[in-house]
């Protein structure tokens, strides 16, 4: 099978603006319409490790009942307007990401997580060049992302990706003050 995840090993730093990562792409799967158990455990996952990075509470996710994780999946994969990815590894999902289209012309990069064990493997590169694809896909001329503070590694992550800050400003996240960075790219 080869070198599964990981940078090549003939490319510079910096090099790869697009953030292709060709060994993960048959590992990255579209979400699908069945996959309701897999958002919430997922989704439940990233909420537990990284509750800062979300505007979401595990305590009130978890909760969720049925029809509440189908509306939340149909709003992912039902329309042509949103993607959602899984990056899996090992058979199991550990990343996910979902693109949103905007009328300006952009795609809107949202709730991406990569489980601990997948980081700095490459999980995270593949999920951004999935949602960068599906915009080209689609003819946007953008990607837009916006990171909370308190996340210097998604941050960092997107950076090498080709992002770059188009502005901070203040929000309030479950009543508390907080700082958001918003990031685009071309596509």
């Amino acid at each position: 099978m080869g070198r599964v995840l990981g940078r090549d090993p003939d490319e510079l730093p910096g090099q790869r603006r697009s953030c292709s990562n060709r060994a993960m792409d048959d590992r990255l799967r579209r979400m699908s319409p069945g996959d309701r158990e897999v958002l919430r455990r997922v989704r439940l996952a990233a909420l537990a490790d990284a509750p800062r990075a979300f505007c979401g509470i595990y305590d009130v996710e978890a909760e969720w009942g049925a029809e509440r994780w189908d509306a939340r999946l149909a709003s992912n994969v039902a329309r042509v307007e949103t993607a959602g990815f899984f990056a899996m590894s090992g058979g199991r999902e550990c990343g996910m990401v979902v693109g949103v289209c905007r009328p300006e012309d952009a795609v809107d990069l949202n709730a991406m997580w990569v489980a601990p064990a997948a980081r700095g493997l490459g999980v995270g590169r593949a999920l951004v060049a999935a949602v960068c694809g599906w915009a080209e896909e689609l003819g946007r001329t953008r990607v837009t992302l916006s990171v909370l503070d308190g996340n210097p590694a998604a941050e960092a992550l997107y950076r090498r990706c080709g992002f770059r800050v188009v502005e901070s400003r203040a929000v309030e996240v479950a009543g508390e003050a907080r700082t958001e960075t918003h990031m685009e790219r071309a596509v």
